[in-house]
């Protein structure tokens, strides 16, 4: 009896003590909203992207590396390649020259003055500058160059306001410079890009109780529609609400609050990033506006893309297509898109995503494809397209793109 009441007073004694002292912080709850899965298969089968680092090349006085080996095998009908810094920082980075192994020009360097914008406009194969890292998806245009088993690739840093050449002491020490051989795919295939939907508090769509909103599921569909003659479709694997800061505000050259954005909206990920590789993000966000420092000009768009082509992101830098939610001014109530419209925005945005550039630019400047024109969905201005529909040599640089599903 006594040994049972020394058990159960020092029991009680513990308990007291506990009640008393001070404990440990409970730990931060988890995230308000998370992700809500929509396709369990998919879910299931994450892809994580094999590359290959080919090279850690320093750079010159001008911010230019070393040429570098890039083996593709003998069955590969092109190679993504990723560039960034190894350091980790926001360095803006760029393709300077690309050759095939008998010396056929891919990617040449700049030879005018409107070769350092926003892409090398002389290139036979057009090249974007990447800001914080870049992707690039060759070839980019249609006719491809002659198959090659292996490349000569030399990248550039650039400096991120003008794009024009880094200037000595100010580009990073060395890039990272990975690559990804993609096999041939027969044209008959169909192919799929898988998409983790972000609704955020300036979208309309924000406070609908459905997990996918009927009108939103309305609009993929006819982004189906718009695709499906080049065998093309998307598909929703999950959605998540997302509180984040809007006006989301970034700059040419400076995307750091895309990158913060992507932060929040992945961090209830384990790590911190999407479980697959080749997820697109489409962000229904608020307000957009971008910033030209160069021009000293704002403006809102209706759908971004933070480079062209997208995805396969380097850690911490962001990706996805962005869709407008509202006006920047303030007490802007968020805007409901018609589904056809807003078909058209995501359409034209995911074209960018996988590797187009517009039809024809505000400045007339066009595509180096023989098949396209004004009356294309990557006019610059898609919702004044009479026909919205992408070409058959859109549809064969899409379809290269590694984040389309076999």
């Amino acid at each position: 009896m006594r040994r049972f009441f020394g058990q159960t007073g020092l029991l009680f004694l513990l308990g007291l003590l506990g009640a008393c002292t001070p404990s440990e912080p409970p730990p931060d709850p988890p995230p308000a909203s998370c992700w809500t899965p929509l396709d369990t298969a998919a879910l299931e089968n994450p892809w994580r992207a094999a590359w290959l680092t080919v090279g850690e090349t320093p750079l010159d006085s001008q911010g230019l590396s070393e040429l570098v080996n890039v083996p593709l095998g003998t069955d590969a009908r092109g190679v993504a390649l990723r560039v960034s810094s190894p350091e980790g920082k926001a360095a803006c980075v760029q393709l300077d020259e690309v050759r095939g192994p008998a010396g056929g020009a891919w990617v040449t360097p700049p030879t005018t003055l409107e070769d350092y914008g926003p892409y090398c406009r002389s290139c036979p194969e057009r090249v974007s500058v990447g800001v914080g890292a870049g992707l690039y998806v060759l070839p980019s245009g249609d006719p491809p160059p002659s198959a090659a088993s292996s490349l000569q690739v030399r990248v550039a840093a650039r400096e991120c306001t003008t794009f024009l050449p880094t200037r000595s002491g100010e580009q990073p020490e060395r890039l990272h410079i990975e690559a990804l051989a993609l096999p041939e795919v027969e044209e008959t295939r169909e192919g799929v890009v898988l998409l983790e939907v972000a609704i955020t508090s300036g979208s309309v769509f924000h406070g609908d109780d459905e997990p996918l909103p009927e009108a939103l599921a309305e609009a993929l569909d006819e982004v189906n529609t718009l695709l499906r003659p080049g065998r093309l479709s998307v598909r929703p694997v999950r959605v998540r609400r997302v509180n984040v800061e809007d006006p989301l505000d970034f700059e040419r050259g400076n995307h750091a609050a895309l990158e913060r954005f992507h932060a929040t909206l992945h961090a209830c990920d384990e790590g911190g990033t999407a479980p697959d590789d080749g997820w697109v993000p489409l962000v229904l966000a608020g307000c957009l506006r971008l910033t030209d420092p160069v021009l000293s000009k704002k403006s809102e768009p209706e759908g971004f893309v933070p480079h062209i082509p997208d995805g396969l992101a380097a850690p911490g830098r962001a990706h996805g297509v962005f869709i407008r939610g509202r006006a920047c001014r303030d007490g802007s109530q968020p805007l409901s898109w018609p589904a056809g419209y807003l078909a058209r925005l995501i359409a034209h945005e995911l074209g960018h995503y996988l590797g187009l550039y517009h039809s024809v630019e505000e400045d007339g400047t066009t595509d180096t494809l023989d098949d396209t024109g004004a009356d294309n969905l990557m006019n610059y201005r898609p919702s004044a397209v009479t026909s919205p529909t992408f070409s058959a040599n859109q549809f064969r640089i899409m379809r290269r793109h590694p984040a389309v599903r076999w």
